[in-house]
């Protein structure tokens, strides 16, 4: 509610807003694969990059429904059947929910 209040111009006494840490990406992911792999200096093997990658799993599903034409339901179907042992859940920590009175 204190982030919500500062936003919109409101003071709040001894708070302030600083800005948000800032993120690098690797904006070309093919790019950056072939001169990883490329560079002798770096010894990068095909398995190196395996281990720090993840698959988003909407986005896969995705690739699946545009190369195949499948439905959503189809996609997901096929994507948990093929990876179904392989996928995990978590939770998110806990949020704040107001309660209607």
């Amino acid at each position: 509610m204190a982030k919500t209040i500062l936003t919109n111009g409101t003071p709040i006494e001894n708070w302030k807003l600083k800005d948000g840490a800032k993120r690098r990406e690797i904006s070309n992911i093919r790019v950056a694969v072939e001169r990883l792999l490329g560079n002798p200096d770096l010894n990068i093997k095909p398995t190196d990059l395996l281990d720090v990658c993840s698959i988003p799993r909407g986005k896969m599903i995705q690739v699946i429904r545009d190369r195949n034409g499948f439905s959503k339901k189809e996609a997901e179907e096929e994507f948990n059947e093929t990876l179904g042992d392989l996928l995990t859940e978590s939770q998110n920590s806990p949020s704040l929910k107001r309660e209607k009175e």
